[in-house]
């Protein structure tokens, strides 16, 4: 497992099937990409919310210069020792769809998971994936339990 973890909407995937570097960057995962669907963008409303509904309380919150499309972070306090970071750089708004990745550049992997399992009852599947090249998808079907175990 790599240490920086990021997830992409599966939407993304979608939207950019016929993009080479896309192709050959997921190219180990077993997705049809000609399926319908109705998968969505999130936004950092609906992350936001995500957090909440899973019973965890953001303690530090920033935008970073929304009007420059730098972006937003948030801050998840674990223990006195410990916090779940989630970045999302070139957005202007809370509200603006977020059609790139997302970042925890630093975490706990079940919260982490908690957050994007709830995350994908309203956008559907999201591509996890993380720096050593190990990705999975986290979708309805899947447990906390099994996408770790895949991302070993």
């Amino acid at each position: 497992m790599g240490n920086n973890i990021y997830t992409i909407p599966i939407r993304k995937l979608y939207d950019e099937k016929n993009d080479p570097n896309m192709e050959s960057f997921i190219s180990g995962l077993k997705i049809d990409l000609n399926k319908k669907n109705d998968y969505l963008y999130p936004t950092v409303l609906e992350i936001k919310k995500a957090i909440i509904n899973v019973g965890l309380k953001i303690t530090n919150e920033k935008n970073e210069n929304f009007q420059k499309g730098e972006g937003w972070f948030c801050e998840i306090k674990e223990t006195e020792k410990y916090d779940t970071i989630i970045s999302v750089d070139n957005i202007k708004s809370k509200d603006e769809l977020i059609t790139d990745i997302i970042s925890f550049p630093y975490g706990k992997w079940e919260t982490i998971l908690s957050v994007l399992f709830e995350l994908e009852k309203t956008i559907g599947p999201i591509l996890f994936y993380c720096d050593s090249g190990e990705m999975t998808i986290v979708e309805k079907n899947k447990t906390i339990e099994q996408v770790v175990k895949e991302m070993e």
